[in-house]
């Protein structure tokens, strides 16, 4: 893993030096290469903290391989903490399935887009009404 994030780094250093000679950028200072590697290298960048995952990945592909049911048996088998950001929220049975995470004490927060608010037929409200935590994403990056 070491080495692979050598590798990263390198990479990237390389690419910054074509993208600047691509540009047509002239350095004057030959020390270049030691500048960059002082600031993206081993010592510029602070290492990496693993955490070792937990639990599995199931992939599902919509509209026809059943994702509705694959992502309501998630949230049925949730314990702790469900998050959810999404631009669009259409799902009955998904924001059916939140509910009564949330009524068998599963944390959950929601994050929708501002467009939610101003639809009429918005699972925002829905989740307002049910006491959620929901916040509206006025301003993303």
């Amino acid at each position: 893993m070491l080495r692979g994030l050598v590798m990263w780094r390198k990479t990237w250093i390389a690419a910054i030096i074509a993208l600047a000679c691509a540009a047509g950028i002239v350095f004057a200072n030959d020390n270049l290469l030691e500048r960059l590697e002082a600031m993206f290298g081993e010592q510029g960048s602070p290492h990496p903290t693993v955490i070792q995952a937990v639990g599995t990945i199931e992939v599902a592909f919509s509209p026809n391989n059943g994702v509705t049911e694959t992502v309501v048996k998630a949230i049925s088998e949730a314990q702790q903490t469900i998050l959810v950001s999404a631009y669009s929220f259409t799902s009955k049975d998904i924001a059916e399935a939140l509910l009564k995470a949330k009524q068998r004490g599963v944390v959950v927060k929601l994050i929708l887009d501002k467009s939610q608010i101003s639809q009429k037929y918005s699972s925002s409200t829905f989740f307002t009404n049910q006491g959620f935590d929901l916040r509206i994403d006025v301003k993303h990056a």
